[in-house]
């Protein structure tokens, strides 16, 4: 499986897709470097996957503010509404 997903997201036959360039850095050079040497992984699949977990993560915590911010707002509404129904 590890295998087969490599390959899909190694591969050069893409329909459409942008094209990125990335200046790493040297320190983020040398670990890209050594990491790929290490599992076999190219730089661009190794930078796709970290993309991916990137944007996974800020938009579940952007959804978990979200929702946050709308209890509190609920709590605030209900509060202000037994406060006028108390006078």
């Amino acid at each position: 499986i590890r295998l087969a997903i490599r390959e899909f997201l190694t591969d050069n036959h893409q329909v459409s897709g942008d094209m990125v360039e990335v200046n790493l850095g040297p320190d983020l050079s040398a670990r890209m470097e050594d990491f790929c040497k290490l599992h076999g992984e190219k730089p661009d699949a190794v930078l796709r996957n970290a993309a991916r977990g990137h944007i996974s993560r800020v938009m579940l915590e952007n959804d978990k503010i979200g929702e946050l911010i709308e209890a509190r707002m609920g709590e605030l509404r209900k509060r202000a509404d037994d406060e006028s129904n108390a006078i």
